[in-house]
């Protein structure tokens, strides 16, 4: 976790409680005790109001809060059908972490705008089969994060199977299909793979080759490029 992240869900967690100790704060945050008291001295000095002393628990100044962020009623109505999207196409940790960033912006927006957060129903569509068509996406997403190469197989149009050493490069969405865009290292060339039609058969552990393009080239490129596979 960032510290930046670290620090706002300390003040999060004193906003909640009384009073909260060193040692509840690290297990919640997966961090040590010691690195908890140095944030907590890091806030301090940057003015947060904290009392307490290490050994007997923390809490926030009655009357603090953090500053309200300023968004308008469109601006607010984009980024909740964002988020929504996101827990509508995206894999599992997309969808736990899209609702994550909203209970975080609940949690500093004004009574005003929550109002606006509530009476906003626009939902969109979610195909009930999605998370068995597109159970790579993890796995994908996190090759991705890694630099890591895969070798997968796959079954093109026309069911035709094949096995494929990738750079996976970067995945979008299309007409409510995943695509992931690679480097496919069998024909030395870009190639794309419908992922519901990909499964992941291992991690290549040798380090990708510092020469291999990026996934903007791969964008460049793909117009020239077959549509699959």
């Amino acid at each position: 976790m960032r510290r930046v992240d670290r620090l706002f869900q300390i003040i999060q967690m004193l906003r909640r409680h009384r009073v909260v100790k060193a040692e509840q704060m690290a297990e919640h945050l997966e961090c040590s005790v010691r690195t908890i008291y140095r944030d907590i001295d890091h806030l301090s000095l940057s003015g947060v109001p904290i009392l307490g002393e290490k050994g007997v628990g923390y809490r926030m100044k009655r009357g603090y809060d953090l500053p309200p962020l300023s968004f308008d009623a469109p601006e607010l109505q984009a980024i909740l059908l964002g988020l929504r999207m996101v827990q509508s196409w995206a894999d599992p940790g997309l969808q736990d972490a899209s609702a994550s960033v909203l209970d975080k912006l609940q949690d500093v927006l004004t009574r005003e705008q929550l109002h606006i957060i509530d009476d906003t129903q626009v939902h969109p569509s979610r195909d009930p089969v999605f998370d068995a068509r597109f159970k790579q996406l993890s796995t994908l997403r996190a090759a991705i994060n890694r630099r890591a190469d895969l070798r997968v197989h796959y079954v093109a149009s026309g069911f035709v199977s094949s096995t494929r050493a990738l750079s996976p490069l970067g995945v979008y969405e299309l007409v409510g299909n995943w695509y992931l865009g690679a480097w496919c290292h069998d024909r030395d060339d870009f190639r794309t793979f419908r992922v519901d039609r990909l499964e992941v058969i291992e991690e290549i552990e040798a380090p990708r080759s510092p020469e291999t393009p990026c996934f903007r080239a791969y964008l460049d490129a793909r117009g020239s490029q077959d549509p699959e596979g």
